[in-house]
Parts: C-alpha cells; structure tokens; sequence
C-alpha cells in the first residue's frame, strides 16, 4: 500500500518557485513556445545558442524529472540579486537562478557546484554598430581606451574580462 501511495505521488506535478528576472522568464517562455518544446525535450543541440540562465532551468527540470518528480516551474520575477536571495531565504521561492561568486554563499543558503563552467561561457563586448572605433578593437590594450557600463552584480563577469 506504501509503494502504491508513492507511485501515485510521483504521478502528480509539484509547482517549483524559481526567482529569475524577467529577461530570463520572458526568454525561457517564448525559447519553448518558438522551438514548440517542453523543457524535457530539450537536447545539448537545442541549446548551443542560448543563455547560461535558460540552460540552468531547463537542467534543473530535466533533473527533477529524472528524480522522477513531476513539476510545474513557477518563474517568479526577481528585479535584482538582493530580492533573489530574500525571496529564497524567506521561503518565497525554492532557489534563485542567479549565478554566485567563486567563495560567496549568501547566509543561509545553500549553493551547488557549478552547472556549466566557466570555460564554457562565452563573454564578450558589445557596442552600437555606429561606434567604428569600437568595431575595430582587435586586443585588449585597443579596448582601455573604452569606457564601459556594467551592472555591479556581475562581478564574475567584470573579474572575467
């Protein structure tokens, strides 16, 4: 009778809150409406180009489903990093797609180990096509003549390039 109970629970999908921002859940959202796929269905070639965010959710629900748990992803917007990590920490939400730096755990959370690494991220600089002397940058000492706007939550990324 136990065993019963449990395989008819796996059978029924639990709902998962995820803080995302809202660029990642619209592009989640329209990624699988375009390609006219569930996250199950996705495959390494789907994703060849895509974001780190949208392949971390599309892991994380083909885990889940591999641990046989039927789930329903309830994308909940997050507008920056600090309300991500409150939203986890008061309850709000079960994780936060957001990427931690190498050393930091916000306290009392838990942080997994890396889903993808670093050296399969692809990082680059981006400009207005009209900015010729920007187009033309080959090395980095043609790039410090720049200056660049980033946000202060990306330090992996400024500490990258």
């Amino acid at each position: 009778m136990l065993g019963m109970s449990f395989i008819a629970s796996a059978v029924i999908p639990i709902t998962v809150k995820v803080a995302v921002g809202k660029q990642t859940a619209t592009f989640y959202q329209s990624t699988l409406k375009q390609k006219q796929k569930t996250a199950l269905e996705f495959t390494s070639i789907d994703m060849k180009i895509t974001n780190r965010a949208f392949i971390s959710l599309v892991i994380f629900v083909q885990a889940l489903d591999r641990a046989e748990l039927a789930v329903n992803l309830e994308l909940v917007h997050s507008p920056n990093p600090k309300r991500a990590d409150d939203l986890v920490q008061n309850g709000d939400v079960l994780l936060s797609m957001r990427t931690l730096e190498k050393g930091y755990t916000p306290k009392g959370m838990f942080k997994s180990t890396p889903l993808i690494s670093a050296k399969n991220n692809l990082k680059g600089i981006y400009g207005l096509k009209s900015n010729h002397a920007l187009m033309k940058v080959k090395a980095v000492e043609d790039l410090r003549k720049f200056s660049a706007v980033i946000g202060r939550g990306w330090q992996p990324d400024i500490k990258l390039l």
